[in-house]
């Protein structure tokens, strides 16, 4: 529960090379722009608002989810996704999909 406090800096690479992937990154950036304008403490509008950029983009959830994850915590488990954003709030939270997205496409 670290990442609570710390953000990554390390990312799984077993679950990144499964589970980063290129449609999950697109949808995640989108993401981004919209979280400026959120609420981090509002999850279920966090939720629908990631929903309509994974739709619109037509990916699957399962592609988004982990990507998600991985960004905010560096590992594949942990608490339901939308409590961290809650505790992290948004600006932290868009900083560390910008950090991930920056570094695994680095690699």
């Amino acid at each position: 529960s670290s990442y609570f406090f710390v953000s990554p800096t390390t990312y799984d690479e077993k679950f990144a090379r499964k589970k980063w992937t290129q449609d999950g990154v697109d949808v995640l950036k989108e993401f981004v722009n919209r979280l400026d304008s959120m609420d981090s403490g509002n999850s279920e509008l966090l939720k629908i608002s990631l929903n309509q950029v994974a739709g619109n983009k037509d990916v699957g959830m399962g592609k988004v989810m982990p990507a998600l994850r991985l960004a905010l915590t560096g590992s594949a488990g942990g608490p339901d996704i939308f409590d961290v954003i809650r505790v992290l709030g948004t600006e932290e939270t868009a900083s560390r999909i910008l950090r991930a997205i920056n570094t695994l496409e680095a690699k």
